[in-house]
C-alpha cells in the first residue's frame, strides 16, 4: 500500500507510485539468450510538492539592502556554515530578501518545511551562487522523501558548490524520494551550473511537471539512490556535460539510472526534445542512459557521451512512445552496449562504438531501427544480434570485428528478423578467430538483403556466411 501523510496519498514526500510500478515491474527484458533479466520501475509519479513556503521569520538584518541587484551573503541572515547548526531559515530569509545569494565555503545543514523542500525557490529570477568549499547537507528529520533544493518560479540559476542527500543516515525506511534538486511546473529556463548533488535516497536531480527550456551544464550527480537525474515531464530539456555515475552503489532503488528519461505513462506525460551531450554515464547499477517511453512519448537526441562499467545495459531504449537518434557515443564494459526494445521508433544510432561489453554489442529487438557508421569489437556475445521482433532494421557501413569473446562460438552478426538489410558492412574474425560465423542468416529472417558487402573475413571456409533462411534474397 502505497504511503500517505495528512491524508494526502501522494509521491513526494510521501509515495504514490504502487500503480505504476507495478505496471513497469511487469516489463522484462532479456538481454543474454535468457540468462540477464533487468525490471524497469518508474522515476516517480506524482511531482514532489513545491507549493509556496510560509514567510521567513527571519527579518532582513540591519545594514543589508533588500534588493534584486545587491549579491547577499547567506551568512549575514545567520548562516554558520559549521556542518552542526540547522541554517535552513538563515536561507529561507536571504532568498525572501534578495535575488542573488551568495553561499561562501562551509557546510550548511539544513532541514526540510512543510512543504517538501528545504530550500524552495519560488521566485524568478533568483540565482544562488556557492562558492569553492561550499556544501550544503540535508537533514531529512521525520520528512525522509523530502528535497534539498525545489524550484518553482522562472529563470532561476543555481552554480557550484555540492549538494549532500541523507542516504548515509539511517535507512530504515522504504520510497524513492528524497532528490537533491527538484525542478517541476513553473521553473522554466532554469539552469544549473557546476552542481554537485550526492548520496540522495532518491534522484540527484529531478525534472517534471513540464518545465520547458532547463539547462543541466557540467553538473555532477554521484552515488545517488534511484537515479543520478530523472527526466519525467519537460520539454527541450538540456544536458550537456557533467557526469551522473554510481547511481546504487551505496543503497539502491530501481531502476538505478545513471540518466532516466521517462515520462510517467498514467498521467500522460511526455518529454520533448530532449539533447544529452558530452556526459559520462559509468559505474551505475541499472543503465547508464535509460529512455522509456511506456504509454507517454520520450523524444532524446544524444551526442559523444560515454557509457562504460554499468551493470545493465550501457543504453537501454524500451517502450512504445520512445525515440532516440544517437551519434558518437561508446558504450563500453557493460552488460550490453546497445539494447532497444519494443519502441515504435525511430531509432538511429549512428557513428557509435560497442567494445568489451558482457553481452552483445548492439542488441535490436524493436522495429525502425537503424545502425549506420557503427563499430562492434571485443563484445563476449555477438557484435550485432538483430532478434526476431526488429523487422525492417538497417545496418550500413558499420563495422564488426574479433567479438564473441565469451567462447560461446556465436555469429560475428546475427540476423533474426524478417526483411533486415544488410548494406557496406566490414565483418572480420578477431585473433584468434572467436565466432563461428561471420553472419549468420536464421530461418525467420526471410526476405533479408544483404548489399554491396563484401564476405566476412577470417572465418573457416563455409563459415564466412550462415544461410539457413528458404527462399532468401541477394544483392
Amino acid at each position: 500500500m502505497p504511503n500517505s501523510r495528512n491524508g494526502v496519498d501522494d509521491l513526494g514526500p510521501g509515495r504514490r507510485g504502487v500503480r505504476r510500478r507495478e505496471l513497469l515491474a511487469a516489463v522484462v527484458a532479456s538481454a543474454w539468450a535468457g540468462a540477464f533479466a533487468y525490471r524497469y520501475v518508474d522515476p516517480g509519479g506524482e511531482e514532489p510538492r513545491t507549493t509556496s513556503p510560509t514567510a521567513p521569520t527571519t527579518a532582513t538584518p540591519a545594514g543589508v539592502p533588500e534588493t534584486s541587484s545587491v549579491k547577499l551573503d547567506v551568512r549575514s541572515f545567520g548562516a554558520t556554515g559549521d556542518g552542526r547548526t540547522d541554517d535552513t531559515d538563515a536561507f529561507r530569509a536571504a532568498l525572501a530578501a534578495g535575488l542573488q545569494v551568495r553561499v561562501p565555503a562551509g557546510t550548511y545543514r539544513v532541514s526540510p518545511g512543510p512543504e517538501g523542500s528545504a530550500i524552495p525557490i519560488t521566485r524568478a529570477s533568483t540565482r544562488l551562487s556557492l562558492e569553492a568549499g561550499a556544501s550544503i547537507l540535508l537533514d531529512p528529520g521525520d520528512l525522509p522523501g523530502a528535497s534539498i533544493i525545489s524550484v518553482s518560479a522562472p529563470d532561476v540559476t543555481i552554480e557550484g558548490g555540492t549538494l549532500i542527500g541523507d542516504l548515509a543516515g539511517p535507512q530504515l525506511r522504504d520510497g524513492e524520494w528524497g532528490h537533491g534538486i527538484v525542478v517541476s511546473r513553473g521553473g522554466d529556463r532554469t539552469v544549473l551550473s557546476n552542481v554537485a548533488v550526492v548520496r540522495c535516497w532518491g534522484d540527484g536531480i529531478y525534472l517534471g511537471g513540464g518545465v520547458q527550456d532547463v539547462a543541466l551544464l557540467e553538473c555532477t550527480a554521484d552515488g545517488n539512490r534511484r537515479q543520478g537525474l530523472s527526466i519525467v515531464s519537460a520539454v527541450r530539456p538540456l544536458v550537456s556535460g557533467g557526469r551522473y555515475v554510481n547511481t546504487g552503489k551505496y543503497g539502491r532503488a530501481l531502476p538505478g539510472a545513471g540518466i532516466d528519461v521517462e515520462p510517467n505513462p498514467l498521467r500522460g506525460e511526455a518529454v520533448i526534445d530532449a539533447t544529452i551531450r558530452d556526459v559520462e554515464l559509468s559505474g551505475n547499477t541499472g543503465p547508464g542512459l535509460l529512455v522509456v517511453g511506456l504509454g507517454g512519448r520520450a523524444e532524446v537526441e544524444v551526442e559523444r557521451s560515454v557509457m562504460e562499467k554499468n551493470a545493465s545495459p550501457g543504453v537501454t531504449v524500451l517502450g512504445r512512445g520512445a525515440s532516440l537518434a544517437m551519434s558518437t557515443c561508446t558504450s563500453r564494459s557493460n552488460h550490453t552496449g546497445y539494447l532497444v526494445e519494443d519502441t515504435a521508433g525511430p531509432v538511429r544510432i549512428s557513428d557509435c562504438v560497442a567494445e568489451r561489453n558482457a553481452a552483445q554489442g548492439y542488441l535490436l529487438k524493436a522495429a525502425d531501427t537503424g545502425l549506420i557508421g557503427c563499430t562492434a569489437s571485443d563484445n563476449a556475445g555477438s557484435g550485432v544480434e538483430v532478434a526476431v521482433t526488429a523487422r525492417a532494421t538497417s545496418l550500413t557501413r558499420c563495422t564488426v570485428v574479433g567479438n564473441s569473446v565469451s567462447g560461446t562460438r556465436v555469429a560475428e552478426v546475427e540476423v533474426w528478423a524478417p526483411a533486415t538489410r544488410l548494406e557496406k558492412l566490414v565483418v572480420r574474425a578477431g585473433s584468434p578467430a572467436r565466432a563461428t560465423f561471420g553472419i549468420s542468416l536464421r530461418p525467420s529472417s526471410g526476405g533479408t538483403l544483404v548489399i554491396d558487402t563484401d564476405p566476412p573475413v577470417g572465418f573457416p571456409p563455409g563459415h564466412a556466411v550462415s544461410d539457413l533462411r528458404p527462399g532468401t534474397a541477394k544483392g
